[in-house]
């Protein structure tokens, strides 16, 4: 079975990727895989202390994170098809720099394609 990653930050140019990927993923039979990095910002600590974060606030971020995974995953099958395969799309976040939790998704799900919006504004209004 093939699979197709798709990377967002929610933004619109993420949804744009993520239907790409979806149209993608319908035509070639494939499944979709969304995934969220959540990178948490690093907190000043004081006099050589180590700083982590309050575990109700890393699932406040988990949580909402996988929230919009939910929604986004809900567009997209309401998206038209015209053909009888609907891809399963999956949800998956984790804490972490993006290249470490997209490397653990990738061995993990062998994915096929990695997809991601572009933010650079040089006319490409499509993913790359």
């Amino acid at each position: 079975m093939k699979t197709i990653l798709v990377l967002t930050d929610f933004s619109t140019r993420a949804r744009y990727a993520a239907e790409f990927a979806m149209n993608l993923a319908v035509r070639s039979k494939a499944n979709l895989i969304l995934c969220h990095s959540i990178e948490e910002p690093a907190p000043i600590p004081e006099k050589d202390e180590e700083f982590k974060w309050p575990v109700p606030r890393r699932l406040v971020l988990k949580n909402e994170s996988l929230f919009g995974l939910m929604a986004l995953a809900k567009s997209l099958k309401n998206l038209p098809t015209y053909t009888a395969f609907t891809p399963s799309i999956e949800c998956i976040n984790d804490f972490g720099l993006l290249a470490d939790v997209v490397q653990k998704v990738v061995t993990e799900k062998s994915v096929d394609l990695v997809v991601i919006g572009s933010h650079k504004s040089n006319g490409r209004n499509h993913p790359c």
